[in-house]
């Protein structure tokens, strides 16, 4: 999320979709919780532009980092990843901690800032960092959910307010669009350069690592904030916080389940 003099941009979808996975993957939330910290930490954050990430594990556990926002110049050099997403993969409809898919991509094209993703029927789905748009006759679109991707909050928002429409894009249509850009909630709209495998390696334009789950418990923690490059959370200018709403006694860990109410995005049947 993008914390900016205290205040959070799209706190609520971000809480919404938070609240959505957690009902999908049965962790239990607090939510009224989730809100005082988050507002305790805008408190000692009140000045200045922040990146902050909360994690919330199988057991209900919140974690929280705050980071200062460096912005990267653009355009971003962003390339076509080389193999295909499954869109039946329940994972990339969430935010969470289990970026196996987007480390792979990125790992591939050292060179670029991000990588464009595309599901087996070869339809652009997102980027490892952000929703992807394109500008074609004077019109923006975005692929739909079902192509299998995050339902991004400023996405979301754009949609909401008509500023942009979804349809499928195929991977054939970037070379013919008028503009390719990102979009998330902690950098906004981001201009990208599409290179191919053809152009040379530079090291000063090598990737940041996404956003990881070193140091934090729990199974695929889920997530609240857009992915936008690292965030290392033993690093000196990020701040944490974490807490258990459940009694410290031992358990046991089990996997995600998948019974119970769910709602928000999921996988074609």
């Amino acid at each position: 999320m993008r914390l900016e003099n205290g205040e959070y941009f799209l706190l609520e979808r971000h809480l919404t979709r938070l609240r959505q996975s957690a009902l999908y993957f049965s962790y239990p939330m607090d939510e009224l919780r989730v809100r005082r910290e988050l507002g305790d930490l805008a408190a000692t954050h009140a000045q200045g532009t922040w990146r902050v990430r909360l994690q919330l594990d199988s057991t209900g556990m919140i974690q929280m980092d705050a980071e200062p926002l460096v912005l990267q110049p653009e355009p971003w050099r962003v390339a076509l990843a080389n193999e295909p997403v499954n869109s039946r993969n329940r994972f990339l409809y969430h935010k969470t901690t289990r970026r196996s898919v987007y480390d792979a991509a990125l790992a591939a094209h050292p060179a670029c800032r991000d990588v464009l993703l595309w599901n087996e029927q070869g339809e652009i789905t997102e980027s490892c960092l952000a929703n992807v748009v394109i500008a074609v006759g004077g019109r923006e679109y975005t692929p739909p959910l079902s192509c299998g991707l995050l339902p991004g909050t400023l996405r979301g928002a754009l949609l909401d307010a008509d500023q942009i429409s979804e349809r499928v894009i195929r991977k054939d249509e970037l070379v013919r669009a008028d503009a390719v850009y990102l979009i998330n909630s902690v950098r906004g709209r981001i201009r990208v350069k599409m290179v191919d495998h053809a152009e040379p390696l530079e090291a000063e334009l090598c990737s940041s690592a996404a956003p990881s789950a070193e140091g934090f418990s729990g199974d695929n923690p889920l997530e609240a904030g857009e992915s936008a490059g690292a965030m290392n959370p033993s690093s000196p200018a990020a701040e944490r916080r974490s807490y258990n709403p459940r009694p410290a006694t031992p358990r046991s860990r089990s996997k995600p389940s998948r019974r119970g109410a769910r709602s928000g995005p999921r996988p074609p049947p």
